[in-house]
């Protein structure tokens, strides 16, 4: 059982299930994971950074179709853009902060909402997020 354990997680705000759905919050989640790790090399281009389909499929599990219906929304929402360039044609995400600014507010309200039967809130666990093991 510890092996299991071993492997790298999925960070997920339960607020990204609640505003969108599971699909779209992981991807969202995996988005934001890889936007941090291009930033962190110093390797985004103006913003922008690639992630392909297939590398998404690995680190979530989600399809071609879940990842293309979950990014429909998020570009919907506007916090993410999403272009295709060079050949072979790669995938780039960019976030919109100003977006993301909103879906942290969002974000603070449901921290403060009872959530289910029991009376409690969300801000009663430890961070307001859910941890997946995602070893695809």
């Amino acid at each position: 059982m510890d092996k299991m354990f071993e492997q790298e997680f999925l960070r997920l705000p339960r607020p990204f299930i609640r505003r969108f759905n599971l699909n779209t919050a992981v991807m969202l989640s995996e988005i934001y994971s890889e936007y941090t790790y291009w930033k962190s090399e110093n390797k985004l281009e103006n913003g922008w950074f690639f992630s392909t389909v297939e590398n998404m499929y690995c680190n979530t599990g989600l399809s071609k179709h879940q990842q293309l219906i979950a990014c429909k929304e998020l570009i919907d929402y506007g916090i993410i853009k999403v272009k295709y360039h060079g050949l072979p044609k790669k995938r780039y995400f960019k976030f919109d902060p100003a977006a993301f600014n909103k879906l942290y507010s969002e974000f603070q309200s449901y921290l403060v909402q009872p959530h289910g039967d029991t009376g409690s809130a969300v801000s009663e666990e430890p961070d307001g997020v859910m941890e997946f093991v995602a070893s695809f």
